[in-house]
């Protein structure tokens, strides 16, 4: 049976994206303010996800592109589960391994960012 192009050369960050979505939700729901977390993490993830979709036909036309830093900022912000699922979707910056290690970073800074939040509004 062929891989389908979603998830043909899964790597191990699309494993650890994966594996790191439970921790997310942990997150948003332990918090006294799972809503709006829950909301901001859907916009952002939205954004990202039409960010790369953009990205994707502008650099299939030629056209002016959206920075790295830019793509990395929306996931950084909250957004890396839209921007993961654009990158599968779209097949666009899978194969750079460079921007994929920063945006395992960006994944895990958020993260980290996200606990220590989700500690101070609970004290």
């Amino acid at each position: 049976m062929k891989a389908s192009k979603f998830t043909s050369s899964f790597d191990l960050i699309d494993c650890l994206t994966l594996a790191l979505l439970p921790v997310l939700a942990a997150l948003i729901l332990r918090s006294s303010h799972a809503l709006p977390l829950a909301l901001a993490c859907l916009a952002f993830s939205a954004i990202a996800f039409a960010a790369y979709g953009l990205d994707k036909a502008r650099a299939q036309s030629g056209s002016w592109r959206i920075t790295e830093a830019t793509l990395h900022g929306w996931a950084l912000l909250g957004g890396w589960p839209g921007a993961w699922l654009a990158q599968r979707v779209f097949r666009h910056k899978t194969r750079k391994a460079g921007f994929r290690g920063v945006f395992l970073a960006t994944l895990l800074l958020n993260l980290a960012g996200l606990l220590a939040l989700t500690q101070k509004l609970a004290a």
